[in-house]
């Protein structure tokens, strides 16, 4: 679907993918979490933080993987 978006677009892969992330994996779950702290929705509220918790453990595990990789 997203590569389908980029070549209507006529955008490089790379950027379009890029800002797709960001948007997706950052943007999107950061105003759910507000949402959920602000409206005090305790399910809500589990369901998001367990998110950023995976989303940071794989994102520190991908920084050493690439540091013990790169050399």
């Amino acid at each position: 679907m997203c590569s389908y978006i980029a070549n209507q677009l006529n955008l490089p892969n790379t950027l379009f993918f890029s800002h797709c992330r960001i948007v997706f994996g950052l943007l999107y779950p950061a105003y759910y979490s507000y949402k959920a702290i602000k409206t005090r929705n305790v399910t809500e509220y589990v369901k998001w933080m367990m998110y950023w918790i995976v989303f940071a453990l794989f994102y520190n595990v991908e920084t050493i993987a690439d540091l013990l990789i790169s050399w």
